[in-house]
């Protein structure tokens, strides 16, 4: 397997267990917009499901792109010289 398949890989699996976070975040304050709105104001709350997505895609992009960029040098060189100069 190629190194930038295997980058690429590492990068898609962070980006989704990091996408939990935004997706907790934004499930607890629809939660506690709703109860405000329901049991405060006697009021109806909703959200609109496109935005919301949009924005935990583009964290997700935004992660992937990013760690490319990081990464970038440790593609120039093979894995094990690159293990050497860490370690």
């Amino acid at each position: 397997m190629d190194e930038s398949a295997i980058l690429i890989a590492d990068r898609l699996t962070k980006s989704y267990t990091s996408a939990g976070q935004p997706l907790t975040v934004l499930s607890l304050s629809l939660g506690a917009t709703w109860a405000l709105a329901a049991w405060r104001f006697h009021a109806r709350s909703s959200a609109a499901a496109g935005p919301l997505l949009l924005a935990c895609a583009g964290i997700i992009l935004l992660t992937l792109v990013l760690g490319r960029i990081g990464s970038k040098g440790l593609l120039a060189r093979p894995p094990l010289e690159a293990l050497r100069a860490e370690g």
